[in-house]
This record gives C-alpha cells, structure tokens and sequence, in this order.
C-alpha cells in the first residue's frame, strides 16, 4: 500500500461559441491560471496492475467573455480506478 500526491500548474484557453438562432452567433476566447492537486491511497495487486482512491481539488480562474463575467468556484472530486502499468 502506498500514499500518492500530485500537483500541477498550468494555463486553460477557453473557447466559447453560441447560435441562438440563425445569423446571431456569438464566440469569445478567455483563459486563466489553472492548478490541481490530488492525494490518495495506491495498492499493488503486481508489478503490472493497481488500484487507486482519492480525492482531487482543482482550481480555474474566473473568465470573462464580453461583458459577461463568469465566476468560478473551486472543485473537489473523488476518483477512484484501476491501472495497468506497460
């Protein structure tokens, strides 16, 4: 049984395209600072093959496209899967 972190840092480019009828299309692009990171318990069946839980926050700042801005809250998720190792 093993204990697992990771982290990662990064920039999201966000694209935003809407049709509300014909001939009134609207698209924007935004982007922000976006981090995660995630910790949980790992078990190896074998050498090849192992199972995982945990959790995982991540984080995107808030976007804007025109006048709209769009205010993001964090998030957190559990996971939970298997791996097979090559």
């Amino acid at each position: 049984m093993n204990f697992y972190l990771t982290g990662g840092l990064g920039y999201a480019f966000t694209d935003l395209s809407v049709s509300e009828s014909p001939g009134s299309d609207y698209s924007d692009s935004d982007g922000g600072f976006y981090a995660q990171a995630s910790a949980g318990l790992l078990y190896n069946i074998n050498s090849q093959f192992e199972l995982y839980a945990g959790g995982r926050w991540l984080h995107l700042n808030s976007l804007e496209f025109g006048d709209i801005p769009l205010e993001l809250d964090d998030s957190f998720a559990w996971e939970v899967g298997a791996r097979v190792n090559f």
